[in-house]
């Protein structure tokens, strides 16, 4: 007794397991965790990383800037001359020593900025407004991948939709087929009649090889999109649609032609940053021959320092100039999103008319399927009592079959239309 307890307990425990399992891999795919899947996974999103890396590295070197800068020089020089004094004293009893031809002198000087005009924090902004160009810039070949998974998303539930279809139209033809058996045995229908439903059945048996073959390949791509190990059978949700038309426009390629825009405002005021004048302080030491005593030809230590001012005039001459170029690349930029914004607009028309259209037909094609398996009834009816041929009934069968694949491929549309509507606003 106790062992069939333990028996029947390890059993239930085992179906559990693969009842946890079975659930875990058939797990129902979304379209909006695909997306957000895809985008993680995709390879390009790494750059951000390095993006952020060398906006770090840059800002780090401009920084050092402000620490103390220093040098060390040595020079060893000849003069054909040297100065000297115009009068002989030496009658007097004054020797004035000569300086020497050969000189020589070592130092090191010490430097640190007091104020640069605000150079460096002009070029700080500027390294950070191009590192947000570059994002911008990924954010936009991110965002196609987005439209990607919409199209290779609704092509899978495309191929969903018609092998259902298929199994609707072998449930029929396998119905038909039990009929004219019967009608057989009954002597009112050949085997001719048999043989051309066994025929389209082969044709179904067909359709549905190439569809799950397709499947195959899609899901496959989904799944290395995604970054996921995904069966064959992985069911995927279909997504429910709510739309509204509107005009603005949320797409990343708007904070791109904005983040370029700022760009070129931060070169503007680096131009002016460095049209000004600069201050720092300097000390100075060194040992040489001759000193800062130029009348002592000995080798001697000496120290300076002081505050030094400076104003570099020459980015005048170019300033006018390089204002222009700014403003000139301004101007392409606007011309891109204006032609930008213009051709989405003409999409956002097309898919406007397009899902407006697609809503009327799917109100006809509903009718049309209900009055076409009211048609296909009245075929099998009028086949079992001889007024029809099985040509006739097999007719009235796919054209059942082709109105409901009109009904339900149109309703896939519907829904991926509005995801690219929503896509190209940047709802998605």
């Amino acid at each position: 007794m106790k062992n069939r307890y333990v028996r029947n307990r390890y059993f239930l425990m085992m179906v559990t397991l693969l009842s946890f399992f079975g659930i875990v891999n058939a797990q129902t795919l979304t379209i909006e965790d695909c997306m957000q899947d895809a985008v993680t996974n995709y390879p390009l999103i790494r750059q951000y990383h390095l993006i952020e890396q060398s906006r770090a590295y840059s800002t780090g070197n401009l920084l050092k800037s402000y620490l103390p800068q220093a040098s060390f020089n040595a020079q060893a020089t000849y003069q054909s001359d040297v100065t000297e004094l115009p009068v002989d004293l030496s009658s007097y009893g004054i020797v004035i020593p000569s300086i020497s031809k050969d000189q020589y002198q070592a130092t090191i000087a010490i430097s640190q900025q007091v104020w640069d005009g605000g150079v460096v924090e002009a070029q700080r902004r500027l390294v950070k407004g191009n590192s947000e160009v570059e994002k911008q810039n990924l954010a936009v070949s991110l965002y196609a991948v987005k439209e990607r998974i919409i199209q290779l998303y609704f092509g899978i539930l495309a191929t969903d939709k018609r092998v259902t279809l298929l199994k609707l139209t072998k449930e029929n033809l396998e119905n038909s087929k039990h009929l004219v058996l019967s009608m057989i045995n009954n002597g009112t229908a050949t085997q001719e009649d048999l043989d051309l439903i066994e025929v389209e059945l082969l044709n179904v048996e067909k359709k549905k090889i190439e569809q799950a073959s397709m499947r195959k390949a899609c899901i496959r791509m989904l799944g290395l999109f995604i970054g996921q190990s995904l069966s064959e059978e992985t069911p995927l949700q279909i997504p429910t649609v709510d739309h509204s038309f509107s005009k603005e426009i949320k797409r990343p390629e708007l904070n791109y032609f904005h983040a370029q825009n700022s760009v070129f405002d931060m070169k503007r005021k680096l131009i002016d940053a460095q049209n000004r004048p600069r201050i720092g302080l300097f000390v100075q030491g060194g040992y040489g021959r001759p000193g800062l005593n130029l009348l002592n030809d000995d080798f001697k230590f000496f120290a300076l320092g002081g505050i030094k001012f400076t104003w570099n005039i020459n980015p005048f001459y170019t300033r006018k100039n390089d204002l222009r170029l700014i403003e000139q690349k301004r101007y392409s930029t606007q011309v891109q999103r204006e032609t930008f914004l213009f051709n989405t607009h003409l999409e956002l028309t097309r898919d406007e008319a397009e899902i407006q259209k697609l809503e009327e037909l799917i109100k006809k094609e509903n009718e049309i399927a209900l009055l076409r398996t009211r048609i296909k009834k009245v075929a099998e009816s009028k086949y079992r009592n001889g007024i029809y041929q099985i040509n006739e009934l097999i007719r009235d069968i796919n054209a059942e079959s082709q109105a409901m694949q009109n009904k339900e491929l149109h309703d896939i549309q519907y829904r991926m239309k509005i995801y690219h509507y929503n896509h190209l606003h940047g709802d998605n």
